[in-house]
């Protein structure tokens, strides 16, 4: 008798159960397309509001092949063989930045050297100083501070002179400096860079990122950049790391956008075909700015 009635419980509470199950369920279904969707729009819109626009451009709006301004393609082309030897020099000696510079997004610029200075009065112009070269930049017509500045590299490219003695060279560079009552100094030495004259044309790039800083807190400390020999009076051997007193070392090594006159006296005489272009390779200091 009471076995008819404990099945007829059993199913009581197990109906019920279920209605207070469902009772009580205000969950809802995810629909990951719909978030997937979301997510897109958001960072496509902090893209746009990176770019400063409200809305991507049309396809037809793009401009025609071969429109791109020279100085563009100029900056492009400097960019991206700075990257490649960046790389280089990272795989070599396993060389990192620190984790905070890699973290913040940098805009890298280029500042091409200004003209040589020359006497507009004299016939002919005088020829470069044989010991050492000087190079000319203008900062002010780039935004940047002490506190945006990343990182500032100097690069200049050093052409073959198939017509040097010395089968190798060491180059020093220097900030030039205004002298004071405090100090006599008209450089201060930053780096230097062992090279060989007669070998293929490479870049060269040094870290000049506490003298680029020097000239954005005073535009009259810019004086320039020196690329010389150890000293005039003596000859260095970078091979042995000695010093040859009483015997007078010239500059061999040629840059482009410094010895021009002398790279087209170099270039053989009706010869086209396999001959360096060196217009394009100007010096230039390549200052990173934080992104704001």
């Amino acid at each position: 008798m009471w076995l008819p009635r404990l099945a007829l419980l059993l199913l009581l509470l197990r109906f019920s159960g279920v209605l207070l199950v469902e009772g009580i369920n205000t969950c809802q279904s995810i629909n990951l397309d719909r978030q997937k969707s979301r997510r897109i729009e958001a960072v496509r819109g902090q893209i746009l509001s990176k770019l400063r626009i409200r809305s991507p451009p049309d396809e037809d709006d793009d401009p025609p092949v071969g429109s791109v301004p020279p100085e563009v393609m100029l900056l492009y082309n400097s960019t991206r063989e700075l990257l490649k030897e960046r790389a280089r020099l990272a795989e070599s000696a396993c060389d990192r930045e620190s984790s905070e510079e890699d973290y913040y997004a940098k805009e890298v610029h280029r500042i091409d050297m200004l003209p040589p200075r020359t006497d507009t009065n004299v016939v002919q112009p005088a020829t470069p100083n044989p010991h050492y070269r000087v190079v000319h930049f203008d900062v002010s017509g780039v935004d940047l501070t002490n506190s945006t500045l990343v990182k500032a590299e100097f690069r200049i490219f050093r052409a073959p002179n198939p017509q040097a003695r010395a089968s190798e060279q060491r180059v020093e560079i220097y900030q030039l400096l205004k002298p004071d009552e405090e100090s006599t100094s008209t450089q201060r030495y930053i780096d230097s860079r062992t090279v060989q004259p007669k070998a293929k044309g490479v870049w060269i790039s040094v870290d000049v990122t506490e003298t680029i800083k020097d000239w954005v807190s005073d535009s009259e400390n810019n004086l320039g950049l020196k690329l010389g020999v150890h000293c005039p009076c003596c000859t260095f051997v970078p091979s042995t790391n000695n010093i040859v007193p009483n015997k007078s070392e010239e500059l061999e090594a040629l840059f482009a956008g410094l010895d021009d006159e002398k790279l087209r006296q170099i270039r053989k005489p009706g010869q086209v075909k396999g001959q360096a272009d060196f217009s394009t390779k100007t010096p230039h200091p390549h200052p990173h700015r934080a992104a704001q």
